[in-house]
């Protein structure tokens, strides 16, 4: 499979970077140029915080890769790994210099995985591009690919997706919830059908003014339900019984429900504004990065939920210093994904 970027693209990226990671999007993105192979025994391109890697996996009669993030001097206890799936026609190096998250592997708080899509897609069952045309059975590629990135169980395990890689975290929220430790979804909701009927640990993000996916009955949009119709279905499903309530870096509103069923809880983040863009944060807003390491664990706090992934209770990396991997601009300044 050949990952392509329009001649020039990655260094018009690397302004938009957070400084610390911006060596590492580099080796990244150069993953993504026209014509480069993604070969499991390709060369690791290494920063002075972070080692990227390409590796393949067979899943049925495809074969899939994805890109691997893994921090050099990782933080104490088991390091959380998030799993990206990249909104719609995002090749995975446009997915990495918008969504913020480099800065948690180049200061060993999380190690990034990034799934190549079929032409940029991801088959939700019912929704989106060539990978849902062609029935490609995405969900069966998560299903091989989280034993491998962790075979022992020792370590928290997150997928996260925006837009039509949201869908597809709903697909697998739907089908097979035990799969990961936790969720994060970014501006998406369930296909028609897909219904979450076990308790889960997710952080939902949206925003009031998302075309795409309406945050209240009543209001436009092209998905259903409603973001806080799904939020309080999950919280009815997690019989969750306490929640806080904090208006976190500017104009964005989080909630979390605690003491949900089986250790699990559920965050949800409102941005006022933005639309269907990925949230970027600056200008005193905080950025979705931030708010998906928070809930992964990855920022030292030393909780996280117990997924039926997990063993056991896990502690996560506890490493000084700020949030990393922000990009500047303000919210919804990144570029928005259709689907």
């Amino acid at each position: 499979m050949k990952w392509c970027l329009p001649p020039g693209a990655a260094a018009r990226m690397m302004p938009r970077l957070w400084p610390a990671a911006a060596g590492l999007a580099a080796a990244a993105l150069a993953l993504t140029a026209c014509g480069a192979p993604a070969a499991p025994a390709a060369p690791a391109a290494r920063t002075a915080s972070a080692r990227t890697t390409t590796h393949e996996i067979h899943v049925g009669p495809r074969t899939r890769s994805y890109v691997q993030i893994s921090p050099l001097r990782p933080g104490a206890g088991p390091v959380p790994v998030i799993v990206m799936l990249s909104g719609i026609h995002a090749p995975v190096g446009t997915e990495m210099a918008r969504d913020g998250l480099l800065g948690l592997a180049s200061t060993g708080r999380a190690e990034l995985i990034y799934p190549v899509g079929v032409n940029k897609s991801w088959n939700a069952i019912g929704c989106c591009g060539t990978a849902n045309r062609k029935h490609v059975d995405d969900v069966g590629f998560l299903r091989a690919l989280a034993p491998r990135l962790d075979p022992g169980r020792t370590r928290p395990i997150y997928l996260a997706g925006y837009s039509n890689g949201g869908r597809l975290v709903y697909r697998v929220l739907c089908t097979d919830p035990g799969l990961f430790t936790g969720y994060e979804v970014i501006k998406a909701m369930p296909e028609p059908g897909c219904v979450v009927s076990k308790p889960v640990s997710i952080l939902q993000i949206d925003s009031t003014d998302d075309r795409g996916v309406p945050l209240k009955p009543g209001e436009h949009g092209r998905e259903s339900p409603p973001a806080t119709t799904e939020m309080a279905r999950l919280r009815r499903v997690g019989q969750c019984r306490a929640s806080a309530t904090s208006g976190k870096g500017g104009p964005v509103q989080v909630t979390t429900w605690t003491r949900c069923r089986q250790g699990t809880r559920i965050t949800f983040a409102v941005y006022q504004g933005g639309g269907h863009s990925w949230p970027t944060g600056g200008g005193g807003t905080t950025p979705a990065a931030t708010l998906m390491s928070d809930f992964a664990g990855a920022a030292g706090t030393g909780q996280h939920s117990t997924g039926q992934h997990s063993t056991g209770q896990h502690s996560t990396a506890a490493t000084a210093g700020q949030h990393g991997g922000t990009s500047a601009g303000h919210q919804g300044s990144g570029p928005a994904a259709s689907k």
